[in-house]
């Protein structure tokens, strides 16, 4: 007699961003400060999906716009491509160094990661990002 064992369904993945948002304490212009936000696959089970990085950014620059925000590449784990296993998390830096007082430029940002795994709901993460530029 044969047995036909058939393997569950993945679950669907659960990818989160901590902290999920981050106020930069007054950063006199020019100078840089940086925080890391932890990027995980959390796994409820087994046979939880992985979670695919295929992007993340602090923004899509426009030609004549300068963001105050920037992912840092000597200093981020993360990789565009990556695939996280369950319960695997890696990290992504961003610096802050603001160029004005202005708050148009300094204020607001976010960190964004969007994933290409079909079983993931949502596919993108934001990370509510604040600063503010001050003068030497």
């Amino acid at each position: 007699m044969f047995k036909v064992a058939l393997s569950p369904e993945p679950l669907p993945a659960i990818l989160t961003i901590s902290p999920a948002r981050y106020s930069f304490e007054k950063t006199p212009i020019g100078a840089t400060r940086q925080k890391a936000f932890v990027v995980r696959a959390n796994s409820r089970g087994n046979n939880m999906a992985p979670v695919v990085l295929a992007s993340f950014n602090t923004g899509i620059p426009a030609p004549d716009f300068q963001s105050a925000y920037s992912v840092d590449p000597m200093l981020t784990t993360c990789q565009q491509g990556q695939t996280l296993q369950p319960n695997q998390q890696c990290e992504i830096v961003v610096d802050f160094t603001p160029f004005s007082t202005l708050p148009l430029w300094n204020d607001n940002g976010g960190l964004f990661v969007i994933s290409n795994s079909k079983l993931l709901n949502p596919r993108e993460g934001l990370v509510k990002l604040r600063g503010v530029g001050e003068k030497k």
